[in-house]
C-alpha cells in the first residue's frame, strides 16, 4: 500500500498530533485523538479504536492488517462501553494480523509475530506469538547481528 501523501497525510497528523518522521500507509484509521505515536514509526493499513488513551513508542513497525482495540463492552449491557489504556514501548515490531487488546502494554525492543492476539502485557526484549499471545523466547544479540 502507497504513504499517504500530501494534504491528507499533513492533515491527518495535525488532527492526532503525529510527530511528522511518522509514515502512515493507506488503510490507517482511529476513532479519536486519544493517541499519542512517537518519532519514526510506520503504521501501515493500522486500525486503532481508542476510546481510551492509546500510547506507541518511538521506531515502532506495523506491518498491514493490525488492530489496537481499547475497549470492550459490559457482558450484562452491550451498550456499555469499558476502556483501558494501552502502552506499546519502543523499537516493538508487529507483524501482520495482529489485535491488541484493552489494557496492555507491551515492552520496548520486542517482536509480535503474524496473527498474534494480544491479550496481556508483554515483557522487554522478547519474540511473543500466537493466540493468545505468549512469550516464544528472549531476543538476543544473535538476532541483532543477523537482521542487520
Amino acid at each position: 500500500l502507497p504513504l499517504v501523501h500530501g494534504f491528507a497525510a499533513k492533515r491527518i497528523k495535525k488532527i492526532l498530533h503525529i510527530p511528522n518522521s511518522v509514515l502512515i500507509k493507506q488503510g490507517f484509521f482511529c476513532t479519536s485523538t486519544w493517541l499519542k505515536v512517537g518519532e519514526g514509526t510506520g503504521l501501515a493499513d493500522t486500525f486503532i479504536i481508542a476510546y481510551a488513551p492509546i500510547t506507541i513508542g518511538r521506531g515502532c513497525a506495523f506491518s498491514y492488517r493490525n488492530m489496537i482495540i481499547s475497549s470492550t463492552h459490559d457482558y450484562n449491557d452491550f451498550g456499555t462501553v469499558i476502556a483501558s489504556p494501552i502502552t506499546i514501548g519502543d523499537n516493538v515490531w508487529f507483524g501482520g494480523n495482529v489485535t491488541v487488546l484493552p489494557g496492555v502494554t507491551i515492552g520496548s525492543n520486542t517482536v509480535i509475530g503474524a496473527g498474534s492476539v494480544v491479550t496481556h502485557d508483554i515483557p522487554s526484549g522478547v519474540v511473543d506469538v500466537g493466540n493468545p499471545c505468549k512469550v516464544l523466547r528472549e531476543i538476543t544479540e544473535k538476532d541483532s547481528i543477523k537482521f542487520h
